[in-house]
């Protein structure tokens, strides 16, 4: 017992190492996957998932995965990140499922699939019966019950090593059982959540096999930001802090408004798969600006230790090599999860990480070109709201001919010079590294002037596009307080970026209105 625990000891205190946990992760899964299918008989199909090559089961894993580690964590008050090591060595219990199948069968094997329950009694008679029925549909293959048993017995003994608590023991053992068993009917779970918040999905086997994918994802990034919070809460918080929220609901807002442009040709109703896209989408996107903001607070950190004094590498709290690490895991997840979205997805996530690469690094470094390197931004708006506007189109990427092209002068021109606000509050860090923004060359007073008539002009320019009386009425109401806080002595961004983001999402909904009548604004607007 000694013994064992020192070895337990000695895997948990091994350093944590994102690229070799991952590869190490992918073995196993692969292994698991190639038995897998070999006992169900279906080649490398990989079931009724096909063409996502199996990665609903990849992500399945690493979801349930993650689940049990965050369980002992918290039971036994070890650090996550040592949980997640133990887990990784004795992962391969994975492998005894399909190969105790194919062994039981003579070769044959058994097709492994999910619990099919059909309602809450009979999900909680077969979990009192160890995922044993009556019914074929919803008992588990003799070697999944053996895994499953092995798991949950090694998962009790941990605890009890740890510990020395019998009672925490069986906790740990129920609480694993009942969340394998959740993953088990996975299914069941999908269906009624939807039926919960009366969105229509499809539970076909080709339409589940995406659904599956993407909402497993969502799954796999709630349980990833619960992990990292566990691991290190302070540099979690740190990089929550500064994530730049309002930049986000920038282009969040820029997205609604390109798809206001799409009236009435728009997807009518929103499924099942549709939400979950979104959703995933709406992850990928933010984990591509976590990345755009690693790359821009190294190559600013002089900048930052004047201006920014608040940023995770100005105040030391944070290794400049974990924080590319968390740069790149970031760009990969964003990558890899708008790919499984459809190309056109992928390409405008990484059109927007690119660009804000190109815009923030050598040997290009755009910032540094006063007035340009804000056009770019006006550009990745234009992007964005096509982006939106062709995400939700009946017609799909067809629609891009459709696109009113005038508000793309708007974007890359108003919105661009609009943008160049986002200087004032580095004039100093920018002063000292010698880059000439807009506020650098002209000084604060100045500038603030020349920003001021950039948006009398850009929110002029999109008045006269959307050319409604109750545009130009609202006109003053919407440029008064950006005005205001932008000439304000105590200058903040965050309010000019508040009201700049209600004048367009205002506009959004005025655009909407115009071109629905099913808006309640409808008959305002005309």
């Amino acid at each position: 017992m000694k013994l064992l625990n020192q070895i337990l000891n000695q895997i948990e205190s091994s350093k944590f190492n994102l690229r070799d946990y991952s590869f190490s992760l992918a073995f196993i899964l692969f292994v698991r996957l190639l038995l897998e299918n070999l006992s169900s008989g279906t080649g490398f199909e990989f079931g009724s998932f096909g063409k996502y090559m199996g990665l609903h089961s990849v992500i399945w894993f690493i979801c349930l995965k993650l689940s049990l580690a965050l369980v002992l964590s918290i039971i036994t008050k070890i650090p996550i990140l040592k949980t997640l090591n133990t887990l990784l060595i004795l992962f391969p219990v994975i492998w005894i499922a399909p190969s105790i199948d194919i062994i039981n069968s003579q070769g044959l094997g058994n097709h492994m699939t999910y619990l099919h329950v059909q309602s809450l009694e009979e999900s909680i008679q077969v979990f009192i019966r160890f995922m044993q029925s009556d019914h074929k549909l919803t008992t588990a293959t003799i070697g999944l019950t053996i895994e499953v048993a092995i798991i949950l017995l090694g998962i009790g003994f941990y605890v009890f090593l740890k510990t020395k608590n019998i009672i925490k023991s069986f906790i740990s053992i129920f609480i694993s059982y009942l969340i394998i068993f959740l993953f088990a009917i996975y299914p069941f779970m999908v269906d009624s959540f939807f039926a919960l918040i009366q969105v229509p999905a499809d539970m076909s086997s080709e339409g589940f096999g995406q659904l599956s994918v993407f909402s497993l994802l969502v799954i796999f990034y709630l349980l990833l930001i619960t992990v990292f919070y566990g691991s290190n809460s302070k540099q979690f918080k740190l990089i929550i802090k500064d994530i730049r929220p309002l930049r986000i609901l920038h282009y969040l807002t820029v997205f609604i408004l390109g798809v206001s442009l799409l009236f009435p040709r728009y997807r009518a109703e929103i499924d099942a798969l549709l939400l979950s896209k979104l959703i995933v989408l709406f992850f990928s996107f933010v984990f591509a600006v976590v990345y755009a903001i690693v790359v821009n607070n190294i190559e600013d950190i002089e900048i930052d230790k004047v201006s920014n004094k608040e940023r995770p590498l100005v105040k030391g709290v944070i290794e400049i090599n974990k924080y590319k690490e968390i740069g790149t895991s970031s760009f990969i997840i964003s990558a890899f999860s708008s790919l499984f979205c459809g190309f056109y997805n992928f390409y405008f996530l990484m059109l927007f990480s690119l660009a804000y690469y190109v815009y923030s690094t050598n040997p290009i470094k755009l910032k540094r070109v006063p007035i340009l390197s804000k056009m770019l931004i006006g550009f990745i708006s234009f992007s964005v709201s096509l982006w939106g506007f062709l995400f939700f189109s009946t017609d799909g990427v067809d629609a891009i001919s459709r696109y009113p092209y005038e508000y793309a002068l708007f974007f890359i021109v108003s919105v661009g010079l609009m943008a160049n606000f986002i200087d004032l509050k580095d004039v100093e860090g920018d002063k000292k590294t010698n880059i000439k923004t807009l506020p650098v060359i002209l000084g604060l007073k100045k500038s603030k002037r020349i920003i001021s008539l950039f948006f009398i002009l850009g929110f002029t320019h999109i008045s006269f596009l959307v050319n409604k009386p109750i545009v130009f009425y609202l006109l003053p109401i919407s440029l008064i307080p950006v005005l205001y806080f932008l000439n304000k002595t105590n200058y903040q961004e965050k309010y000019v970026f508040i009201f700049y983001i209600l004048s367009l999402l205002g506009m959004s909904i005025i655009i909407w209105s115009i071109n629905s009548p099913f808006s309640p604004f409808f008959d305002i607007v005309q």
